[in-house]
């Protein structure tokens, strides 16, 4: 009888002691344990509370929400989704309309022959930002860019939107035997320095060969890239990771063809984001204009900084 008045056995004894021993083993095992759930736990929970514009992970660092952000990260490849409806609007300047447009005729020699090209352009007097140039698509000519003309000016940029080859007042004009990677390498050379580009649907035709046929240097010969659901954007997907020139994908939600297509080939640009227009067609230009200047302003502001 012990003195307790309670009687053991010794394997009883021994059996309780491993017990309470590998009790305490695994509570301090998962008290410190790397595994441990607890901070993430407590930055989920964090991160639910309106209010917390940042939150301090282990390792100290601050993540911004996402819900706070116009980007967001979206597939494997990582390419950044703009949320278009979070952008800010783009600015209006009261005298716009005012902006003087001029109608400029650019002779683009491509091989032995002069093409006289019809434009439309307008920018500040001295030291544009940069050169947009604006192309078309089938059932469009650079009149349709008249009033996106005046507020890339407005916004300090020198702004050019051309009539293509068989195109507006350049109908007369044939490419010939020349191809239109020819042709728009000799456009720009014109130009005199390397635009951001603008190029929705037919005009892919123009602006991918120039841009991806088989080279690494598309930053070269273009400050930036805006795709607006293109053509042939499955011509040149080999290509696509070896450059390194800014691109803004731009599409409208409810075009299920081209827009899904050219978004699904051009993400694997390494430096592109994504844009797109909610509600517009295939035209997103013309069905949303508003939407898509806010991001047409958002992109080229980030072009500078």
């Amino acid at each position: 009888m012990a003195p307790s008045g309670i009687s053991l056995n010794k394997p009883a004894a021994i059996t309780i002691l491993v017990l309470v021993a590998g009790g305490v083993i695994m509570y301090r095992w998962g008290w410190s344990s790397p595994h441990s759930s607890a901070a993430e736990t407590d930055i989920s929970n964090a991160g639910s509370k309106k209010g917390n514009a940042d939150i301090k992970p282990p390792d100290g660092k601050k993540i911004a929400l996402p819900s706070e952000l116009p980007l967001t990260l979206t597939d494997s490849k990582m390419s950044k989704e703009i949320d278009v409806n979070k952008l800010p609007d783009f600015p209006l300047s009261p005298d716009i309309n005012a902006t003087a447009i001029k109608m400029i005729t650019i002779d683009v020699k491509v091989k032995d022959k002069t093409l006289k090209i019809n434009s439309r352009q307008t920018g500040p007097a001295e030291s544009p930002t940069l050169t947009v140039l604006l192309l078309h698509g089938q059932a469009f000519t650079s009149q349709d860019w008249i009033r996106t003309l005046r507020l890339l000016a407005s916004w300090g940029y020198k702004a050019v939107a051309i009539d293509l080859p068989d195109f507006g007042k350049s109908k007369a004009e044939s490419l010939g035997d020349a191809s239109e990677e020819e042709f728009m390498t000799a456009l720009v050379g014109t130009l005199g320095s390397a635009p951001v580009i603008v190029s929705p649907s037919m005009s892919g035709r123009f602006s991918l060969p120039y841009l991806f046929s088989d080279r690494s240097d598309s930053e070269q010969r273009a400050a930036a890239f805006i795709p607006v659901a293109p053509v042939m954007t499955d011509k040149f997907k080999a290509n696509y990771p070896k450059s390194q020139v800014p691109t803004l994908i731009v599409y409208g939600t409810e075009d299920k063809n081209l827009g899904t297509k050219s978004r699904a080939d051009l993400q694997a640009l390494p430096k592109a984001q994504i844009a797109p227009i909610p509600g517009a067609g295939h035209a997103c230009y013309m069905d949303k204009p508003d939407l898509f200047r806010n991001v047409l302003h958002y992109f080229l502001t980030s072009l500078t900084k």
